[in-house]
C-alpha cells in the first residue's frame, strides 16, 4: 500500500527526467545544425529547438507537478486531518 501513495510522484519525476533529457539531445542536434552555418542549416536548427523547447516545456511541467503541486495535495490533505482530529478533540 506504501508504493501506491508514491507512485504518481516517481512517475512524474521520471517523465520530467526522460522528457528533458531528450529536450537536451534535440537542442544538441539543434546546435550542431547551426553551428555548420548557411541558410538551410539555420532552417534545420530552427525545427529542432522548437522541438528542444517543446520537450523542455513539456519536462518543466512535470517538474512543477512533482515538486509543488504533489506536495501541496499531501499537505492539504494532511491540515484537513489535523483540523477533524482537532475538532474531535476539543469537545471529548
Amino acid at each position: 500500500m506504501h508504493a501506491k501513495e508514491n507512485e504518481p510522484k516517481t512517475m512524474s519525476a521520471f517523465l520530467s527526467t526522460i522528457i528533458l533529457l531528450f529536450g537536451g539531445l534535440l537542442f544538441a542536434i539543434a546546435l550542431v545544425y547551426w553551428d555548420k552555418g548557411g541558410y538551410a542549416n539555420n532552417w534545420k536548427a530552427l525545427w529542432w529547438r522548437i522541438g528542444a523547447f517543446v520537450m523542455f516545456g513539456v519536462g518543466t511541467g512535470f517538474t512543477f507537478y512533482n515538486n509543488v503541486i504533489e506536495p501541496s495535495k499531501r499537505l492539504r490533505c494532511q491540515t484537513v486531518l489535523l483540523q477533524h482530529f482537532v475538532s474531535t478533540n476539543e469537545h471529548g
